[in-house]
């Protein structure tokens, strides 16, 4: 409950709040529930055998048997009367009242007309209405007349009471202009009661105030008058003192809301963006709580250093000082050195992609609760993954460039890794987006890198590459990380390689733009993360 009230929500829904808890608690939980409706909040709630005091304070019940409904209206007397004169076999309700009436009347007749307070709070505490409506639903249900009280329901005046005010409701939603919309909307509380055991039927309550109280059913504001079995009109009376003493309060009597909350309710409502947080605060909340978290967390930084640091060490014990020697027999040392530099952030993109697939049921229910947009989202994911990468990149690119005394210029070098990086990244959460669990992302990742490597340009020459499949050449994205930094290394000593050939245009990149090429691995980020929040946004995995 406590998760749900963060993000201050209009209505809310609670799946048996009490269960496992001993009475006084259970009542203590729903008195707190109870008190959520002062800012307008509906609250609907299933409820496990509550106790007489906790079925008090709902507005309306629910009754659903085998998915059917048999009857939705005020809770306490006025249910016990509609189960006693519309559903058949309905003796414990009619029994309970007239245990209510008996005892209400000797109670007034005791303190002189004018209602012994005590006497009639213990009266009405004396009886559980939500536990003979139970029992009669459920003896109703083993008899097989599920069917049975949905038709009485169906064709009572209090069904077409409820389908009139609803009517009305929507009738006044559809004529409110913007600066009105939601003035008059249902705000209440609702209540829910579930029987102890069942198997398939389902006893519910439900219960609605609007900014001033919903108007009980017509059907019941003179049940108990037409009643011929009320013993007199002093009965009655004593009836409605010991429903005020049962109850908090009196559903039937208008709780009015201040004007400042029925406005504020009403703009809140009337709000058509999937959120009323800015981007830019939901941005800082998320950076601040969990990048914040995160990296303290070394469960979290150790996949997305360990990798990097053990194959950069690799790289530079392998290839110490091989980018000094421009020996015909040593290019071929040097092009796999940038080679493997530029692959090693494509292959180690797979450590991104649990912060989206692992995360996916977190999101979707802070989603649910407006707490942000997609945008927000993924724009606090890349600023997280995106810092911690500039500095690794920085510090792993410093002793690579310099211990294998590479040619170029070492600005170049780190550029092409911390793009080529951040390319990387924004693919994993694509393909975790498109992903319906780690299996399949574990799986997609690796594969789709594995087909970038044929088209790069190193394991064969981008000239030799047949017809139908240069159009992959051009979108791999590792072919322009590797092209740059080749034209960093041999633009200026464009020496000979296979046949008297320069190198550079032995691969096919004479005349190409080291900055070109960092040009478009940019455009190859930004078309990734456009996809990846269309992904985000779109994609659902979810079965609701």
């Amino acid at each position: 409950i406590g998760i749900a009230l963060i993000s201050n929500p209009r209505v809310l829904f609670l799946d048996e709040p009490t269960s496992g808890l001993d009475s006084f608690t259970a009542n203590e939980v729903m008195k707190v529930v109870q008190g959520l409706i002062a800012d307008g909040t509906t609250i609907a709630a299933t409820i496990h055998s509550p106790t007489a005091a906790t079925f008090a304070l709902f507005d309306q019940v629910m009754l659903l048997v085998r998915g059917q409904l048999v009857y939705f209206g005020p809770q306490g007397l006025p249910a016990l009367h509609f189960a006693a004169s519309e559903w058949p076999a309905a003796t414990a309700a009619s029994e309970l009242l007239e245990i209510h009436r008996r005892a209400e009347a000797a109670a007034d007749a005791r303190s002189g007309g004018n209602g012994g307070g005590g006497a009639l709070v213990s009266a009405g505490l004396a009886f559980n209405d939500a536990e003979v409506l139970v029992e009669m639903v459920t003896e109703a249900d083993q008899r097989g007349e599920a069917g049975v009280l949905a038709a009485a329901y169906n064709k009572s005046s209090l069904r077409k009471e409820n389908d009139r005010q609803l009517e009305l409701y929507m009738a006044e939603a559809a004529s409110r202009t913007q600066a009105t919309a939601n003035r008059r909307c249902v705000l209440g509380r609702i209540g829910i009661v579930q029987p102890a055991s069942s198997g398939n039927q389902d006893v519910s309550s439900s219960a609605s105030t609007p900014s001033t109280a919903a108007p009980i059913p017509q059907a019941f504001s003179t049940a108990f008058k037409e009643d011929p079995s009320s013993a007199s009109s002093t009965t009655t009376a004593a009836t409605s003192k010991t429903t005020a003493a049962f109850a908090a309060a009196d559903p039937t009597q208008p709780t009015p809301l201040s004007t400042s909350l029925a406005d504020k309710v009403s703009q809140e409502l009337a709000t058509r963006s999937e959120t009323v947080i800015p981007w830019y605060w939901g941005l800082w909340t998320l950076i601040k709580y969990r990048s914040g978290h995160n990296y303290r967390n070394p469960a979290w930084l150790g996949p997305r250093i360990a990798d990097k640091l053990l194959i950069s060490l690799i790289i530079l014990t392998l290839y110490l000082g091989v980018g000094d020697n421009l020996a015909p027999a040593n290019l071929m040392n040097i092009t796999a050195s940038l080679f493997m530099w530029a692959l090693l952030p494509a292959f180690g993109a797979a450590s991104y992609v649990p912060a989206i697939v692992l995360e996916r049921r977190l999101f979707i229910r802070e989603r649910a609760d407006g707490l942000y947009q997609v945008f927000t989202y993924l724009a606090a994911k890349l600023l997280e993954e995106l810092l911690l990468s500039l500095i690794l990149t920085l510090v792993l690119s410093t002793y690579v460039f310099y211990g294998l005394q590479l040619r170029g210029t070492w600005v170049v070098f780190w550029l092409v890794y911390f793009v080529d990086l951040s390319v990387g990244v924004v693919l994993a959460y694509l393909i975790a987006a498109l992903s319906p669990n780690m299996d399949v992302a574990n799986a997609a990742l690796p594969a789709f890198v594995v087909t970038l490597l044929f088209f790069a340009g190193q394991l064969i020459t981008l000239d030799s590459i047949p017809d139908w499949w240069q159009w992959y050449s051009r979108i791999d994205f590792l072919r322009y990380a590797w092209g740059a930094l080749m034209l960093n290394q041999f633009e200026d000593h464009n020496v000979n390689f296979a046949g008297d050939v320069p190198i550079l245009k032995y691969y096919g990149l004479q005349g190409g733009d080291k900055w070109a090429y960092i040009g478009y691995l940019a455009l190859f980020w930004l078309a990734f993360t456009i996809m990846a929040l269309l992904a985000l946004t779109f994609v659902r995995h979810q079965k609701r």
